[in-house]
């Protein structure tokens, strides 16, 4: 999708003219500003109907003719082509923080576009009044109103109890329920909670003090399965791996699918498995080529003894790594890289199972419109590593170290008369669950476990009919993780959701507005006493009424979300008599920082968001408030646009 400044200007960003040896035509001062505001609202006007519970999803074509169909703001925003440089950073601000919060993107672009063009309607009309105003002078106003409204968000931010998971239910459950898979919210809620809890870190820097650590990328992967329903999805402790070798097995396991074993509750799966132990070894480097640039030392040959030589470096390197796995019982091994046949027939014969080729299943997945939680390369090598807890062999040599560094603690734990069978900083490890979950295409699924040490590792594994819906599970499972993990890390504050923290904070501002002396700039006083008085008057006069549109621009969120829901419901009022209505309920509170009315984003209508459980986190909401008045002060300090790769 391309955004460009409007429809009169040829649809380009800048205008060239060949004759006149490509001059730019620079655009400054209002035109400038007019423009950033118009392809601000472009992408306001692609996102206002991607809030709340009934937002409707964008189907986005790229250019290589794949699709994405999703109601996710931040992967709409990364997966559309936008040229305009204003509304870039627009789009970039956004995305910063579904990277940092994992929810609240399309907020930040309805408010920051609301506030772009109230103020920019308001700078354009005090201008032909004859009420001159810089823009800088607008900025700083917004800068000491974005204190303003942060102290006013203490206010109405409510403490809640971490240490149960009643409120992380109601977060979770917020941040799933504006998806259109929103029926199936308590199960899914269900795996991300238990997947959070099963990964969290407790650091204790002082006696008194619990510093609580969510590691997403390194410690949750979420596995999609195509095939099934979307209640058939799964929490597991461990890891899964995927294969397009057939797996060499030398021991009985359970080829059950996750449609017999998983289990549809959300938590973990009930599998029967009994469990086994393991010996097992992680290879990480690729032993073919090792042989090979092992084989290329071989000088030239010259006779049929050269030729057997030759050949016997890749028999007798086999033969002895082999052995040495024999010697140490291995009955396990993970190949990162594919072997050759004659290694796999020995290991085979020799009673010792293996993997080969693995990687994580989301690793070649580009099309899931969010990347959050891709894995790098070794990664999987690493996770594999933690579960196993043993030390992967990244090079061939490594392996005689690490068993004359075994052959030592043994000695010491017979010393010490020690019964641990595996020291930490062992080649060796463990595996208690070896189960092949799924088979689709020509990929084989492996899920592993290790009831023998806690690794904190998690998997959620999503179903669903198709690769759409599975990735855009996937989307919001990450943006649940995110959000809880953010509230995790923070001080437990919450605020009420549906519009209600925006009303609150819409009606602050109005009151603070009228607070301040309305003090117009007397040009007719022209001695030098008088001017510092004139400039503090002049001052006030536009906090006051920029801080009355700042608490109108708050109103945009209850308000879409009013209009998202009329198009569904005709028994309720129009918009604005809603809005009004709720605004009217809000300044008449005593204490309207406790009022929780907000609306229902279901039916539009103005309802308790206290008892509808619609709450969200105070981080989240300072988050999205700090972020959009950053972006509008950004913007509009904007007063040319010109392109640095074009000349005058």
């Amino acid at each position: 999708m391309k955004i460009f400044l409007n429809s009169n200007e040829e649809n380009s960003l800048f205008n060239f003219d060949s004759k006149q040896n490509n001059q730019l035509e620079i655009l400054n001062g209002d035109n400038a500003l007019q423009s950033s505001i118009n392809a601000t609202l472009s992408i306001f006007s692609i996102l206002k109907t991607s809030l709340g519970p009934r937002s409707m999803s964008k189907l986005i074509i790229k250019e290589n003719g794949s699709y994405i169909i999703s109601n996710d703001g931040a992967t709409i925003l990364s997966n559309i082509k936008v040229e305009h440089p204003a509304a870039v950073i627009l789009v970039n601000i956004a995305l910063s923080q579904d990277r940092e919060i994992g929810d609240g993107t399309t907020s930040i672009v309805l408010l920051a576009g609301e506030m772009l063009k109230s103020l920019t309607n308001l700078y354009f009309q005090a201008k032909s009044e004859g009420k001159l105003i810089h823009q800088t002078t607008i900025t700083t106003i917004l800068y000491q109103l974005l204190e303003k409204v942060n102290t006013i968000l203490d206010s109405l931010s409510v403490e809640y109890d971490n240490s149960t998971t009643d409120t992380l239910f109601k977060l979770a459950g917020v941040a799933l329920g504006t998806k259109h898979y929103s029926y199936w919210t308590k199960n899914l809620t269900t795996i991300t909670i238990d997947a959070i809890q099963n990964s969290i870190i407790k650091q204790y820097p002082s006696p008194n003090t619990t510093t609580v650590i969510v590691d997403i990328k390194n410690n949750i992967q979420i596995c999609k399965l195509q095939g099934g329903n979307i209640d058939q999805s799964c929490f597991r402790k461990g890891l899964i791996i995927t294969t397009k070798q057939i797996p060499s097995l030398k021991f009985t396991i359970n080829k059950n699918d996750i449609n017999s074993s998983g289990s549809g509750n959300g938590g973990e799966s009930n599998n029967n498995n009994n469990h086994i132990k393991l010996k097992t070894i992680i290879i990480g480097y690729d032993i073919n080529k090792h042989i090979e640039s092992t084989q290329s030392i071989h000088g030239t040959i010259k006779s049929t003894q050269d030729m057997n030589r030759y050949y016997g470096i890749n028999d007798s390197l086999i033969l002895n790594f082999v052995d040495r796995l024999i010697r140490n019982k291995v009955t396990l091994v993970f190949f990162r890289y594919k072997i050759t046949d004659f290694l796999a027939q020995l290991l085979y014969s020799n009673s010792i199972s293996m993997v080969q080729d693995f990687n994580d299943n989301n690793e070649n997945d580009n099309n899931s419109g969010s990347n959050k939680n891709n894995f790098d390369f070794d990664s999987i090598v690493t996770k594999l590593s933690k579960l196993t807890n043993s030390i992967p062999i990244m090079k061939y040599d490594e392996l005689d170290f690490h068993l004359l560094q075994q052959e030592q603690q043994q000695q010491h734990q017979q010393h010490q008369q020690q019964e641990n069978e595996y020291e930490v900083n062992s080649c060796f490890g463990t595996i208690s669950n070896f189960e092949i979950v799924s088979k689709f295409e020509d990929d084989f699924y492996i899920y592993l476990d290790n009831s023998f040490k806690t690794s904190g590792l998690s998997c959620i594994m999503l179903r669903g009919p198709t690769k759409d819906i599975v990735d855009d599970l996937e989307i919001g499972i990450i943006d649940s993780l995110y959000l809880i993990k953010s509230s995790l890390e923070s001080t437990p504050m919450i605020v009420y959701g549906g519009g209600s923290c925006e009303m609150a904070i819409s009606m602050k501002l109005l009151e603070y507005s009228n607070s301040i002396p309305s003090i117009l700039n007397n040009n007719s006083n022209n001695s030098s006493n008088n001017n510092n008085n004139e400039i503090n008057y002049n001052q006030n006069y536009w906090k006051k009424e920029i801080s009355k549109t700042l608490s109108e621009c708050f109103q945009i969120i209850p308000t879409i979300l009013v209009m998202n829901a009329y198009n569904s419901c005709s028994n309720i009022k129009s918009p604005l008599e809603t809005i009004a209505e709720l605004s009217t309920i809000h300044s008449k509170e005593e204490d309207c920082t406790q009022c929780s009315l907000g609306i229902d984003g279901w039916t539009g209508e103005i309802k308790d968001m206290k008892q509808m459980n619609i709450i969200e986190p105070l981080i989240l909401k300072k988050s999205i408030i700090t972020t959009s008045i950053e972006a509008v002060i950004a913007l509009l300090r904007i007063d040319t646009i010109v392109s640095s790769s074009s000349f005058i």
